[in-house]
């Protein structure tokens, strides 16, 4: 028997394969059982139609439905003027018409709980207010640092995320940060819990490494050899990945053992940061030891995870890391960042090493110098799910 209904609030649902989205899958349907979850997002209008059909929605009790989450979908609609979602976010006219639509669908779903998703756009305040006259309110806080990543906001957008962030305890029973990094951004601990969200490990379909390898950008003939050490670095494209220095960095290393290659999986998502990635490889006597992939399937990027020797992912301000997380769920040791989520995970000298990312000479060294190490304990989604029902139930 279920025990209520969840309405999340995020600022996407379905859209792409980051962090984010695929948590917030992880989460509807492993508490499905449980909840009837209700997912609201923003979405454009003129996407809403594009939107429906290639997540296969159907009209359920009236409402969109997606069946692979087991969630019901309510997308609220939005002006984009930006390239930035949160600028667009901060926008008057989005925030004030995103309080009224969110005031129809609280009357409507009638939620137990509502989850909010985020914690730094106003419409995030805005649901915690409305919702906690009702409703048991949690909020989770995905990312690390706040106003760490972007360069080009305004000052009235970055203190409102400042505001917005640290008002959002007070409306909420209790904060959920994805890691121990992200709970040092509140200036109150009080309310605020850390539970790293461990992937659901879901069957895929094996793609052969060498029909992956041939989507290479940089057609520089990159081969790969049983005896060959795979580093699979599969994260966007953008200074946050700090890809640029990674490449720096395996060049480095590439001098010291012939048998390294790279390669890097990932979306653009910052088409002049890429193409500086690009350059600094293309540029180098040793540009066959790269190979640079465009956005992946879950289905490919799985399939390579299976064939890498290690996965590396020098990220600065990262919230948690779950390509790094799935590295681990798999056995595979991990070079990862000390900055960010990942201690919470990857134990220096156990699964993983860390490293300081903003050295290249750190990152060199842990290439060159990877021991041997043991297969690591198993991260479990289930005792993960366990901890957000008792959150829930408390």
């Amino acid at each position: 028997m279920k025990r209520g209904k969840i309405l999340r609030v995020c600022h996407k649902f379905l859209v792409d394969d980051d962090g984010y989205d695929l948590d917030i899958r992880d989460l509807c349907e492993s508490t499905s059982k449980e909840y009837t979850n209700y997912v609201t997002l923003f979405l454009e209008k003129s996407k809403i139609g594009q939107y429906i059909k290639k997540n296969k929605l159907v009209r359920k009790d009236g409402i969109l439905y997606h069946a692979g989450t087991r969630s019901y979908v309510i997308p609220i609609e939005y002006k984009a003027r930006y390239r930035n979602y949160l600028k667009d976010r901060h926008l008057t006219e989005n925030a004030e018409s995103f309080e009224n639509r969110f005031k129809e669908i609280l009357e409507d779903v009638k939620p137990d709980i509502v989850h909010i998703h985020g914690t730094l756009a106003p419409q995030f305040l805005e649901a915690a207010k409305q919702g906690s006259k009702k409703s048991r309110v949690f909020a989770t806080h995905h990312i690390g640092l706040i106003n760490q990543n972007y360069h080009n906001q305004s000052v009235r957008v970055l203190f409102s995320k400042y505001l917005t962030h640290n008002l959002m305890p007070a409306y909420c029973d209790k904060i959920i940060c994805v890691s121990s990094h992200g709970k040092r951004s509140f200036l109150s601990k009080r309310k605020i819990v850390v539970i790293n969200p461990v992937p659901k490990e879901k069957p895929y379909r094996k793609v052969a490494t060498g029909t992956i390898l041939r989507k290479n950008l940089l057609h520089n003939g990159f081969t790969l050899t049983k005896k060959d050490k795979m580093f699979l670095c599969p994260a966007r494209f953008h200074e946050q990945k700090n890809q640029l220095r990674l490449a720096k960095a395996f060049l480095k290393a590439a001098e010291k053992d012939e048998r390294l290659k790279l390669v890097m999986a990932g979306a653009v998502r910052d088409e002049i940061y890429f193409n500086k990635v690009l350059s600094k490889i293309q540029g180098s006597s040793l540009k066959k030891k790269f190979c640079v992939l465009p956005g992946l399937s879950n289905d490919e990027l799985r399939s390579l995870l299976r064939e890498t020797y290690c996965v590396i992912t020098p990220s600065i301000n990262e919230g948690l890391g779950r390509a790094a997380m799935e590295a681990v769920q798999a056995g595979i040791p991990v070079i990862a960042s000390k900055d960010g989520g990942y201690p919470d995970f990857v134990k220096d000298g156990k699964n993983g090493i860390l490293v300081n990312p903003y050295s290249q000479r750190s990152i060199a060294m842990a290439i060159i110098n990877l021991p041997e190490l043991p297969r690591s304990d198993r991260l479990s989604h289930q005792r993960y799910i366990k901890k957000i029902l008792k959150i829930y139930e408390s």
